[in-house]
């Protein structure tokens, strides 16, 4: 035992005597590297914010360093390393998860710790998952330092480091990516440095600066290509991912419920919505708001986009009951009642999701999207059958979950009618369109249906009814902090004779109902308004706030046509303002201005792209770091080629005194300076001594000094001088390196080596 130990601290030994060997200074290097490529890992995780407070993972990181450095230096305990590992890592869990409590007056930290642990499942409380970040982080790191003293191998810590790292990161933003140069810009040069000291013949050329240029060499390489590489990949295509994997079929297996489920009691980083979720809409629900980014699209134009559309209307709010119909093929396509023949668009747009939902957002009528898919098609019994073949789907969504960064792209049809067209349209609507869209509840409120004939009275046809409409609804105040109506209230009716405010998920649900009143067939739609343009990158980025509701009206021989009914001002509008029936208002156009809850895309008309340059933009941390980098290499070759000028001028020194002169100051900076008591051939063979295969040229410089300085006749020969000039050209280098092995010059040898 005493033997290991000794191993174990020779190299700590040698540092303080200054022995330290080639060797020693790889198996050192190996240990920070490998502390820092698992540190980086570590770190990933805390700055996650998963729990709180923070656990320090990277104290018990330090530990589990020490722990394993002894158990792989103690060979008689090596039968029993997986059960001491095991036990001393239960005792650091619970030694750092008590840390994270505080004492107070009642309890001690240690007492709140247990209360807390006996008293929940591991699914119920967030400590276990605390425990177990302590415990896995334990034995990562034993098992790294135990294989990299043992087997002299960084595989091990490089492996389960990434598969901390993959495992964390991948369910952050990719903002959080960072970490991944980060780690192998570490465990690229642990790999170097475990794989020389395994190659023990190459240690012997240490002296002559082989390994230590050739380290240096490699190093560098690796950190010029890791840097190029990730720095480039933000401007190529990204692959698609999402049809890369493979997928399990766990069966009746439902692991989220277990009671060990330690995971259970962490909050997801990303944001969900299910289509589940939207198939009720209530007045007292609320709007949602938020500045996160859900969908990035990219479009050649943004306007509504769709989530859901409702068909039922209740005096608390709206209803939709759907059956499914799924479609497997990638290329299918969407056969919708009265398709128009003409008055269309055909646009393709490609969403990027930036959450986890099963949602597609669709723009008029959908005809394809490129991954499997499942129609929510309404299912009213008390409406009539549509026409065989055709569907009227209330929302389309995902077969199977969507993760982050998932990319779609969808095939759409929107109507390109003009407001003349509009107004031909007529009243020839199908049976099964009026029996399902001029729904109203039988206590529906007979105040509101007067109202909306009233309205309407001087309307021709559906086009002017929904402009009157329209126009009346804007002398109403937008808020987004309204009072829900009363439990016992309709509210709709609520929103027109009480409040007299609202928000959009009001003014689409009065314009819904009044205009169903009147005989026009309507239905209820929430989604997202337009969302903000992104100039650098040529796409519109759609956040939380972006939501909206809006009205979708039927017109025969067209479909349906998207109206808005929130108005455009923040300030009432007065109901006598005149507004010309011909204007195209029946939905947010070019001429229309952004609601002021929305924020206004700069640069172009509501609705268009302006004209950019696309260009990808690198992430301020990459600007960063290969900003620094090329500074550093820019400044590596500046002073190399000072360096390098110093040593010819050097050489280029032709008098024996200033020869000798410089001899003596660069043999002092390698430690050996000319005693008071020596003649210059005694200081030269004490020199010869230190670097011997330069001793000819030593003895050749010190007998032209002392001929040239105490010889009567002071002046050389010009063979003599031919001599003195081979010999110091030949020193000169010698003399440098020399000086560059010690400590104290370490720093100056990792990049420069004389020539």
């Amino acid at each position: 035992m005493k033997n290991r130990l000794q191993k174990l601290t020779s190299p700590l030994l040698r540092l303080k005597d200054r022995t330290f060997k080639p060797r020693d200074w790889l198996m050192l290097t190996s240990l920070v590297l490998a502390f820092g490529t698992l540190a980086v890992a570590v770190l990933s995780i805390e700055k996650a914010d998963w729990v709180r407070p923070e656990p320090l993972l990277i104290v018990t990181l330090a530990f589990a360093l020490v722990c394993g450095s002894l158990l792989a230096n103690l060979r008689f305990i090596n039968k029993w390393f997986i059960p001491l590992m095991v036990i001393s890592g239960l005792g650091v869990t619970v030694w750092q998860s008590v840390l994270i409590f505080k004492a107070n007056q009642d309890y001690s930290a240690f007492q709140q710790w247990w209360l807390t642990v006996s008293n929940a499942l591991p699914s119920d409380a967030p400590i276990y998952f605390v425990m177990f970040l302590f415990f896995i982080t334990w034995v990562i790191g034993v098992l790294s330092f135990w294989f990299l003293w043992k087997r002299r191998t960084g595989w091990v810590t490089v492996m389960l480091g990434a598969v901390m790292l993959l495992t964390n990161v991948s369910n952050l933003p990719h903002e959080k990516y960072y970490y991944f140069p980060l780690f192998f810009l570490l465990a690229i040069p642990l790999l170097v440095c475990t794989h020389l000291i395994k190659q023990t013949g190459q240690t012997a050329v240490w002296q002559d600066n082989t390994l230590r240029r050739n380290l240096f060499t490699y190093s560098t390489i690796i950190l010029l290509i890791t840097v190029l590489i990730t720095g480039v990949a933000y401007a190529l295509p990204e692959p698609p991912l999402d049809k890369i994997g493979v997928k399990i079929d766990t069966g009746n297996l439902n692991l989220y419920n277990k009671w060990f489920n330690v995971f259970s009691t962490i909050s997801s980083k990303w944001p969900q919505l299910r289509n589940r979720d939207k198939t009720n809409l209530l007045f007292k629900d609320g709007i949602e708001t938020g500045d996160d980014i859900l969908f990035i699209i990219n479009s050649p134009h943004s306007n509504y986009w769709g989530v859901r559309r409702y068909d039922i209307y209740q005096s608390n709010g709206w209803s939709s009951a759907t059956n499914s119909q799924s479609s497997d093929l990638i290329t299918e396509i969407i056969n919708y009642v009265n398709n128009p023949a003409i008055q269309t668009e055909s646009v393709t747009y490609t969403v990027e999701n930036r959450l986890k939902t099963d949602i597609l957002l669709t723009d008029g009528q959908t005809t394809s999207v490129s991954i499997p898919f499942e129609i929510q098609v309404f299912s009213n019994p008390l409406s009539s059958p549509r026409p065989v073949g055709a569907i009227d789907p209330a929302s389309i969504v995902s077969l199977n979950l969507m993760l982050p960064y998932q990319k779609y792209t969808v095939v759409t049809k929107t109507v390109t009618a003009s407001p003349a067209d509009l107004l031909k349209a007529g009243t020839d609507y199908p049976l099964w369109i009026t029996s399902q869209y001029l729904q109203l509840p039988s206590d529906f409120p007979l105040r509101v249906s007067a109202l909306s004939l009233d309205i309407t009275r001087d309307a021709a046809t559906p086009y002017e009814k929904a402009l009157a409409i329209k126009k009346y609804l804007n002398q109403f105040v937008y808020d987004q902090n309204a009072t829900p109506p009363p439990a016992n209230k309709d509210g709709v009716d609520y929103f027109l004779f009480s409040s007299k405010n609202g928000y959009c998920t009001h003014f689409a649900s009065a314009m819904t109902t009044m205009l169903r009143a009147t005989g026009v067939p309507a239905r209820f739609c929430t989604g997202y308004l337009r969302g903000e343009y992104d100039r650098a990158t040529d796409t519109y980025q759609i956040r939380g706030r972006n939501y909206h509701a809006w009205v979708e009206i039927f017109f025969p021989d067209m479909g349906w046509v998207e109206f808005e009914s929130t108005p455009a001002n923040a300030t009432a509008v007065p109901e006598e303002t005149p507004e010309a029936v011909t204007e195209p208002t029946y939905a947010f156009t070019e001429e229309d201005s952004l609601p002021p809850w929305m924020l206004d895309i700069t640069g172009g008309a509501a609705g268009q792209r302006p004209p950019v340059n696309i260009n990808r933009k690198i992430p301020s941390i990459w600007a960063w770091l290969i900003g620094i980098i090329s500074v550093f290499f820019l400044a590596l070759i500046i002073v190399r080629s000072i360096l390098n000028r110093w040593v010819r001028r050097l050489i280029a020194v032709d008098s024996p005194a200033e020869i000798y002169t410089q001899m003596r100051l660069l043999s002092k900076r390698g430690s050996i300076a000319l005693q008071d008591w020596e003649t210059p051939a005694e200081f030269g063979r004490r020199l010869a001594k230190s670097i011997p295969w330069q001793e000819a040229a030593i003895r050749q410089i010190t007998d032209s000094y002392t001929t040239s300085t105490y010889a009567r006749e002071k002046i050389l020969d010009k063979r003599e001088n031919g001599k003195l000039g081979k010999a110091w050209v030949s020193l000169c280098p010698s003399l440098i390196r020399h000086m560059l092995q010690l400590r104290k010059w370490m720093w100056l040898r990792l990049f420069w080596k004389p020539s």
